[in-house]
C-alpha cells in the first residue's frame, strides 16, 4: 500500500514462492504503476491474515528502464510510415549527424554510451505502424552529449494514435537524461517528436537511447502443472496417478506438446505422457508423489480441466491439489486451489470428474450473455458492433450511441423513462415511461418506436426483464405492487402477482427458474417509531418469483450490518435497494443499495449521526442457490452513501458498482476481497454496463446527462488498478429543465462538492430519491428535533 496516492491502496504483486519461506516479487516495470514512493509490503495466508509489514522505497535508477517482457524490438530496427528530420537524415543507432546518412557519432547521454537508439534534430517526427502489435514503449531521452557547454534546448513528445501522451520538460546540456515508458497497447501508430524549446534550434541533438517497443503478450499460459497435496489414502498409497488431466476451452479438449514430472519417479510405462493421450487405459504414476506439468508450446486460453481415475487402487487418487500457470516457467500463479478439503474425486475407476470451471488471471473474458437485470443503460450488440442505450427521465427520450462514443438517435418517449430492457432474438427495446404509465417499443433498426401499451393508470412502470429465449417479459407496476408477465410477441398479460412493500427493480436468473423483485425501501424496523430498535428481527427484502406460477417462492432477507463504527466502515439497515446483479455462473447476485444507521442518536443513546456513518453506500450478496444471504460477504464503500447499480465482468470477478453521491465507479475484485480502484463519473451516476467484449464500461450520468466510459484492457489484463478514461457521451441534445432546475436537480443529488458535504456522503438524494421519502425514522434529538421520519 502507497503512503500517499489513495489509488495506489491494494497493490498486489506477483511472487514466487522458494519453498523457504522466502518469495521472489516480481514488480511492475511500469514507473505509472509502481510508482516512486514508500510503500506498506506485506504478505495475506489463505485466510487474508496479513504478515508483520515492511517499509519498502521505490526509486527509478538513472539508468535504461528494462523492457516489461521479453522479446523487446529496437525502434531502429523498425521501417518509419513518415520522417522529418531538422539537419540531414534521423541516424539510426547513432547521434545526429551531418547532411548525409550514417555519419553520427555515438548516442551517450551524461556519459552512457548506447549501441541502439535514434539520433535526431528538431523539428523532428518519426512515426511508426504498430498494428496494435506491442504492448509498451520505453527509452532514455535527452540532449546529444556531444552538446556538453553549448548550445541545445529541446523537449521531447510521444503521440500514440495521435493523441498527445507525453511531453517532457526542456533539455540542455546540463539536464538530466530521463527514463520514460508508455503504454501503447493495441495502438496502432507511435510519433515520436523532438521540438526545439527556446526559439532557435542551435544544437538540438536529441536522443531516443535505447528506443525499444515490447511485444504484446499472448492471452493465456504456456505450462499449467497439477501439485498433488493429498490421496485418497496416503499411508496406504505408495504413489499417485491418473489416467488423464485434461484441459479445456469452452468444453473442447486442448492437448499439451510436453509433459514432465518435475523429480519424479515414474515406471518406464507409465510416464507423464500417458497423462495426456486421450486413453483411459493408460496411466501416470509417480512413486515421488509429485507435479504434473504440461508444456504447450506457445501460451493457450483454458477455463476448465478435469481429472480420470486409473483403472484400480483408488487409495492413490489425488483429493487435494492445486493447479498452477506460467508463462516462462518459473513464476507461477494459482489458478484454482483445491488444497483446503477433499475435492469429490470419483471411487469408480476409469472415471472422469465433471470438468471445473476456471478463470485464468489477465485473460479478458467476453460477457457470456447480456445481463439480466433492469437499468437506466444497457449496451446491446447488432452487426457485430456495441450500441449504447440509455433512458432520459427529464427529456422524455432514450440515446442510442455507438462504440466510437457518437450519438445514433434520440429518440422521443413517453414521460419519466427509468428503464430499458432489448428482447433476446429480436431486434426490439422495451422503454419503461413511469409518469404516463406506458411501455415505447423501439425497433433497433429503424430507431424508432413502433408501438406504445398503456398500462394501468397510475400505475408506475419501472424495472423490466426478458426471459433468455425472448418470448416474455416481466414488468414491476411500483405504483400498483404488481409484477406482471407479458407475451413479448402481443404484449398480453399471462400472468401476474401482488407483492408487498415498493417493488422497483428485478433481474432474472440465467437458468430462468427464478424472478428477483428488490423492494426498493426497507419495510420499518421494529421498534423504529421509538427509542427502542430491535435490529436483529428486521430485514430489506429480495422476492423471488416462480416465474411459471407467477407465485412468491421465497423473501431473501438482508440483515443489519451490525459491524462497529471506524473511519471507514459503519453499522446500518440496508435500503434503497437496487437491481440484484445476477453472477454468469448463476451462484450469486449482487444488490446495490445504501445503509442507514438509524440505531444511533441521543434519545437511542448510541453512537452515530455524525457525517460518515449515518448514511453509506453497500452493496450485499446471495447465494442463488439456497435463496439466502452470504453472511460472509458485504461490501461497505467509503466515502459515498448510495450505491445504485452494478455490473459484473465476464469471469465473474471484477464487480462495478455505480456510486451516487460521491460521483464514483467501483472496482471490487470479488475474488480476494478488497476495492482495486475507483475511477471518477459524471453526476449522479445510475448503471454500469459493460461491453460485448467485457473490455470497455460504461456509466449512466443522470443528472450530468452524460455517459462516462473506460477501457478496463490493461486492469483485465494485470489485475492491477489502471484504466484508459475516454471521453464521455454527451445524451441529451435540447435540455427539456431550465438551468436553474438543472442545476438545483444536480445539487440534490450531488455529495463530491465539498461545499454541499463532507468526503462525499451525504446528499438530499441520499434519503429522498427523487425527491421522495426512504421509510426512515431518525433519532434527530442531538439537533433539535427528535425523532423524525424521512
Amino acid at each position: 500500500t502507497h503512503h500517499l496516492n489513495t489509488d495506489q491502496r491494494f497493490l498486489p504483486i506477483a511472487s514466487v514462492n522458494n519453498g523457504d519461506g522466502t518469495f521472489t516479487l516480481n514488480l511492475p516495470a511500469n514507473p505509472n504503476i509502481m510508482i516512486v514512493g514508500n510503500y506498506w509490503l506485506f504478505a495475506l495466508n489463505a485466510n487474508g491474515t496479513p504478515s508483520i509489514g515492511v517499509t519498502l522505497q521505490i526509486i527509478r535508477d538513472e539508468i535504461s528502464i528494462p523492457p516489461a517482457y521479453g522479446n523487446a524490438v529496437y525502434v531502429s530496427d523498425l521501417a518509419f510510415t513518415s520522417e522529418t528530420n531538422g539537419w540531414g537524415p534521423a541516424e539510426r543507432d547513432q547521434s545526429n549527424g551531418g547532411a548525409g546518412s550514417g555519419d553520427g557519432g555515438t548516442l551517450e547521454l551524461n556519459g552512457t554510451s548506447y549501441a541502439k537508439g535514434l539520433g535526431v534534430h528538431s523539428y523532428s517526427e518519426i512515426s511508426l505502424d504498430l498494428s496494435g502489435q506491442y504492448n509498451s514503449f520505453f527509452a532514455d531521452i535527452g540532449l546529444d552529449d556531444s552538446r556538453d557547454g553549448l548550445c541545445g534546448n529541446i523537449r521531447f513528445a510521444v503521440d500514440v494514435d495521435g493523441v498527445n501522451q507525453y511531453t517532457s520538460g526542456g533539455f540542455i546540456d546540463t539536464t538530466p537524461k530521463e527514463s520514460i515508458a508508455i503504454d501503447v497497447a493495441g495502438a496502432n501508430t507511435l510519433t515520436l517528436k523532438v521540438e526545439d524549446n527556446n526559439g532557435d534550434n542551435c544544437g538540438d541533438h536529441g536522443n531516443w537511447a535505447d528506443a525499444q517497443l515490447t511485444p504484446l503478450q499472448q492471452p493465456g499460459f504456456r505450462y499449467y502443472r497439477l501439485t498433488p497435496f493429498k490421496l485418497r489414502d496416503d499411508n496406504l498409497a505408495d504413489s499417485v496417478q491418473l489416467a488423464e488431466l485434461a484441459f479445456f476451452d469452452n468444453g473442447a479438449r486442448v492437448y499439451s506438446a510436453g509433459q514432465v514430472s518435475p523429480g519424479g519417479n515414474s515406471p518406464a510405462t507409465e510416464g507423464p505422457a500417458n497423462a495426456d493421450d486421450n486413453a483411459s487405459t493408460t496411466r501416470w504414476r509417480d512413486y515421488n508423489k509429485g507435479a504434473l506439468v504440461y508444456d504447450f508450446d506457445s501460451p493457450v486460453i483454458i477455463n476448465g480441466y478435469g481429472l480420470t481415475t486409473a483403472n484400480d487402487a483408488p487409495e492413490r487418487d489425488p483429493v487435494r491439489w492445486m493447479l498452477e500457470a506460467s508463462k516462462d516457467g518459473n513464476s507461477w500463479v494459482v489458478i484454482d486451489d483445491q488444497a483446503g478439503a477433499d475435492f469429490a474425486t470419483p471411487s469408480s475407476r476409469q472415471t472422469a470428474t465433471t470438468i471445473i470451471p476456471v478463470v485464468l488471471p489477465g485473460v479478458i473474458v467476453a460477457l457470456p450473455e447480456p445481463p439480466r437485470n433492469s437499468s437506466t443503460l444497457l449496451v446491446r450488440e447488432q452487426a457485430g458492433s456495441d450500441f449504447i442505450w440509455n433512458v432520459n427521465p427529464d427529456n422524455n427520450s432514450v440515446t442510442v450511441s455507438n462504440d466510437q462514443g457518437v450519438v445514433a438517435a434520440e429518440i422521443p418517449v413517453g414521460a419519466k423513462p427509468w428503464a430499458l430492457a432489448a428482447r433476446p432474438g429480436g431486434n426490439q427495446v422495451l422503454v419503461s415511461n413511469k409518469a404516463d404509465a406506458s411501455l415505447s417499443v423501439i425497433d433497433t433498426i429503424s430507431l424508432a418506436v413502433t408501438q406504445t401499451i398503456n398500462l394501468p393508470y397510475a400505475s408506475q412502470p419501472h424495472g423490466i426483464v426478458f426471459n433468455s429465449s425472448g418470448s416474455e417479459y416481466f414488468l414491476v407496476l411500483e405504483g400498483s405492487a404488481i409484477l406482471q408477465r407479458r407475451n413479448a410477441s402481443n404484449h398480453s398479460v399471462t400472468g401476474s402477482v401482488s407483492l408487498p412493500g415498493v417493488p422497483r427493480h428485478i433481474s432474472m436468473r440465467f437458468d430462468d427458474s427464478r424472478v428477483l423483485v428488490s423492494n426498493f425501501i426497507t419495510p420499518p424496523i421494529p421498534g423504529e417509531h421509538s427509542s427502542t430498535l430491535n435490529t436483529a428481527a428486521a430485514a430489506a427484502q429480495i422476492f423471488a418469483i416462480d416465474p411459471v406460477s407467477m407465485t412468491l417462492a421465497n423473501t431473501i432477507s438482508l440483515s443489519h450490518d451490525d459491524r462497529s463504527l471506524s473511519e471507514s466502515q459503519g453499522p446500518g439497515m440496508p435500503n434503497y435497494l437496487g437491481s440484484a446483479v445476477v453472477s454468469f455462473d448463476d451462484q450469486y447476485a449482487y444488490v446495490p443499495s445504501k445503509k442507514d444507521n438509524v440505531d444511533s442518536g441521543p434519545t437511542r443513546m448510541k453512537p452515530g449521526m455524525t457525517f460518515d456513518s449515518t448514511v453509506r453506500a453497500n452493496t450485499s450478496r446471495i447465494a442463488l442457490p439456497g435463496e439466502n444471504e452470504d453472511a460472509t460477504f458485504r461490501i461497505d464503500h467509503d466515502n459515498s452513501s448510495v450505491a445504485t447499480h452494478a455490473a459484473l465482468t465476464g469471469n465473474n470477478r471484477y464487480l462495478l458498482v455505480a456510486l451516487e453521491t460521491s460521483r464514483e465507479l467501483a472496482v471490487f475484485d470479488t475474488s480476494n476481497g478488497f476495492e482495486l480502484m475507483r475511477l471518477p463519473t459524471g453526476m449522479a451516476p445510475q448503471s454500469v454496463a459493460l461491453s460485448s467484449n467485457g473490455s470497455i464500461a460504461y456509466v449512466h450520468n443522470f443528472t450530468e446527462r452524460s455517459i462516462s466510459r473506460f477501457d478496463l484492457t490493461q486492469m483485465l489484463e494485470t489485475d492491477l488498478p489502471a484504466t484508459n478514461v475516454l471521453t464521455p457521451i454527451d445524451t441529451v441534445s435540447s435540455e427539456s429543465l431550465s438551468a436553474n432546475i438543472l442545476l438545483g436537480k444536480q445539487l440534490f443529488y450531488d455529495a463530491a462538492d465539498p461545499r454541499l458535504s463532507r468526503d462525499k456522503y451525504m446528499s438530499c438524494a441520499s434519503c429522498h430519491k427523487e425527491g421522495k421519502h426512504d421509510g426512515r425514522t431518525w433519532d434527530l434529538a442531538g439537533m433539535g428535533e427528535g425523532l423524525r421520519r424521512t
